[in-house]
Parts: structure tokens; C-alpha cells; sequence
């Protein structure tokens, strides 16, 4: 089985370093709009977050995580005429405590960075634009980069605010998100101006638990798929309107099967979400921007069975700084009938949710870093009476580097047909 994953691995990265290599070769200058020009992307990223749970959950205590995310993109618009190439690949390094599990207890997270240490690949994908805002990517992808794709709420730091519960929950090892993405297959296209569709089919157990492994690839019929569709729109006055419906199409034993001794593996585990987020206007100076959004997932193989967030970020406080923005974010989580009955069987008091609040504060200290102060509270972590409210404060420090270098091509004597590629700083 190792091999058979190795080879694999190997088998795709050639193919997705050969169209790389293939568009790098046949780069020229075009009209186009800033960032999808031909060229190299290249990006270095690093978080550091210190949380501490100062009253409540499970115990008091300190954890620190880290966050190292490098990338490079190649864009091109000669593999074959018409089309534009991109391919990406990027890797990450994650390190620290876990907040969550030891300290607090809750079902949704409180760090989005927060990973068991290891170096991983994180994404590595062609993508193929058509024209007509026709698109397919193929690679290693992250679900999250594309589907229930937070704009507003992406300001935050916990989990829920990134994806929402109901999908981030499930399958056997996550919905291809951070930290372990999949193999996959994304196709998108539009219906006018304004309005996307995608859908997508990943691998339905991403990846490996253990930290040592860089990237696994285990494509079987017992694992199946998740199959994944996105209906996108824009309004007038609207950052985004959408709406998204997903499924497992391996079978799931129950949440409460040890509880009911009913260990059956059946299909149908499903769901689907709602987004809406919009700029709220202006009161004096002062920008305000909103989200909210719901989810739903089967119950019987999910600790919960439905999800409500909102979100509201106000910016341009301060003439100073105009940078500064400061947001106010919900995430209620309603656990599911399985579950309650399968912690009333582990000993706990079960309750019907978990909410939690977020208060965010981010300023920039430069055009690549910033620091971001808040606190979280946590009512009934883990949806279990026997847990109390939860308080923790946490500091973020993000430091953000990025370069592009566009392609300048210029021709060989008058009438020559052959380009000379060069890079500009």
C-alpha cells in the first residue's frame, strides 16, 4: 500500500511540474488585469499565536502555535491559445499546544493555525482557464480556498469563521481543509456577470494523520469521495450571496454507535449552507462590513447537527489608522441527537449547543506585519453541562511577504516571430 502511494504522489507531481514546465516555456505578455498576468508569485508567511484559557473549560493554561506557509504560482497564457495556466504549489510548517483539547474542551476551535507539528504539502494544482469564465483545477486542493469561502468573517481567528461547523465536522479526517488537503478535481464556470457555479470531487479520507507524512495519496472505493457544489451570486450592494450542498459518498458508522451498539456502516451523510455578507454602509467615518450564515449536516454521523455565524467588522476607526479594524463574531453550533446520547454514555451532562463569541482586534504594524489581540468565550464547551463557561485571551502576530515578477517579453528584429522571455523585478 505504501508504494502504491508513492508512486502515486510521484505520477502526479510529474504531471502537474510537466504543465508548469510547458507554460513556463511559452510565456508572453498579454492585456490583462493586475494578478492574472503572466508571471511568478512567490509568497512567505508566518503566524505566531499565543492563547490562554484564563478561567472555565477544562483547566487554565498557556498554548502557543506556529504558522509557516511558503508558495510559488507560475501564470501563463501559451500552453495551448486562448487559455490561461496557472499552477501553484505551496507547503506548510506547523508547530505548538493544542487550546482546544487540553485547555477549553470545545466542539469548534478557537485557532485556525492550531495543528499537530509537522511540514506538509499543503496545495500543489494546475489550473486551466478557458475563457468565458470557464475553469478546471486539478491537484491537491484545499476545499476551503474555493467553497464556503469566508470574505468578512475570514477577519477572525476562530475556526468556525474560516468554515462553517457542519462541514468543517465531518468525514474521517477532515473535509480536505487545513492542515491536510486531498486530491481533487474543481470545475467552475459563470452564468453572466455576477453569478458562479463549482463543483468539485475530492478524496473522501484526506491525506494522513501522522504528522511524518508529507502527502499520502489512497484513492479507493471503500473511501469514496466527497462530491461538493457552489451556486455563488453578486449583487448590487453585496460582497457575495451563496449557496452549497455536499456528500460523502463512502458509508459512516453512527456518532452514537458505541452508545447503541449499532455499528452498521450506511450512506447519506450530507449538508448543505447558506452565506450572505455585504458592506452595512458607513456611520461618520467609520466602515462596517457583515456576514451571516447557516448550515445543516446529518445528524446521525456528526456531533452537530446545525450551524448559525455572524459577523460584523468595523474599520477606519481612527484617522491615525486607518488600517485598524475591530469585529464582533458568533458561531452557535446545535448538537445533534447522536451525540448527546453518545456523551450521556461517555458520563457527561449533554447539552443541546455550543456558542461561541469572538472579540477581534487587528492592527497593522507595516505593509507585512500586524498584530491581532482578542478574546473568545465559550458557553458550555463541548456542549457538556459539566464544563463551564470558558474565557481565553490570545495574541496573534502575522508577518506577510509576497513578490511578483511580471513577464516582459520583447521581439527579435523587426518582424521576427520569435519572443525573448524576460523577468522584471
Amino acid at each position: 500500500m505504501a508504494r502504491t502511494q508513492q508512486k502515486a504522489s510521484v505520477l502526479i507531481a510529474g504531471g502537474l511540474l510537466l504543465a508548469a514546465a510547458s507554460s513556463l516555456c511559452h510565456a508572453q505578455d498579454i492585456s490583462c488585469i493586475v494578478g492574472d498576468c503572466p508571471g511568478l508569485d512567490v509568497t512567505l508567511n508566518y503566524t505566531a499565536d499565543l492563547r490562554r484559557n484564563a478561567s472555565g473549560g477544562l483547566e487554565r493554561g498557556n498554548a502557543a502555535s506556529g504558522l509557516l506557509h511558503t508558495g510559488v504560482a507560475w501564470t501563463s497564457d501559451r500552453l495551448w491559445p486562448g487559455a490561461m495556466v496557472v499552477t501553484s504549489a505551496s507547503l506548510i510548517h506547523t508547530t505548538g499546544g493544542d487550546i482546544s483539547g487540553r485547555y477549553v474542551g470545545d466542539l469548534q476551535g478557537l485557532n485556525n493555525i492550531e495543528a499537530d507539528g509537522a511540514v506538509r504539502l499543503y496545495d500543489f494544482w494546475t489550473e486551466i482557464r478557458f475563457g468565458q469564465g470557464l475553469a478546471t483545477r486539478v491537484g491537491f486542493l484545499d476545499l476551503n480556498a474555493e467553497f464556503d469561502a469566508p470574505v468578512t468573517s475570514s477577519f477572525f481567528v476562530g475556526p468556525p469563521f474560516g468554515i462553517g461547523t457542519d462541514l468543517a465536522q465531518t468525514g474521517e479526517n477532515g473535509p480536505a481543509v487545513f492542515p491536510i488537503t486531498s486530491l481533487g478535481i474543481r470545475l467552475e464556470g459563470r452564468f453572466g456577470e455576477r453569478t458562479k457555479w463549482r463543483m468539485a470531487a475530492f478524496d473522501g479520507v484526506p491525506g494522513s494523520s501522522n504528522p511524518r507524512d508529507f502527502a499520502t495519496v489512497d484513492i479507493s472505493r471503500r473511501q469514496g469521495a466527497l462530491l461538493i457544489g457552489e451556486l455563488e451570486h453578486a449583487p448590487r450592494g453585496f460582497n457575495k450571496v451563496a449557496l452549497g450542498a455536499w456528500s460523502y459518498t463512502s458509508r459512516f458508522e453512527r456518532f452514537d454507535a458505541a452508545a447503541s451498539g449499532d455499528v452498521a456502516l450506511r450512506k447519506g451523510n450530507c449538508g448543505a449552507y447558506a452565506v450572505a455578507d455585504r458592506p452595512m454602509g458607513a456611520i461618520g467615518g467609520v466602515r462596517f462590513d457583515g456576514m451571516v450564515r447557516a448550515g445543516y449536516a446529518t445528524g446521525k454521523f456528526n456531533a452537530t447537527d446545525r450551524y448559525l455565524g455572524a459577523a460584523v467588522v468595523a474599520s477606519r476607526l481612527w484617522e491615525r489608522r486607518p488600517d485598524d479594524a475591530i469585529g464582533l463574531a458568533v458561531a452557535h453550533a446545535r448538537t445533534s441527537s447522536a451525540f448527546q446520547r453518545q456523551l450521556a454514555a461517555d458520563g457527561g451532562v449533554p447539552r443541546s449547543s455550543e456558542t461561541q463569541v469572538e472579540l477581534t482586534w487587528r492592527a497593522p504594524l507595516s505593509d507585512w506585519a500586524a498584530v491581532v489581540p482578542g478574546a473568545q468565550w465559550v458557553n458550555r464547551p463541548g456542549a457538556d453541562r459539566g464544563v463551564k463557561d470558558a474565557f481565553v485571551v490570545g495574541l496573534r502576530f502575522e508577518f506577510a511577504l509576497e513578490h511578483t515578477w511580471p513577464m516582459v517579453v520583447r521581439t527579435e528584429g523587426a518582424g521576427s516571430d520569435s519572443p525573448v522571455v524576460m523577468t522584471s523585478p
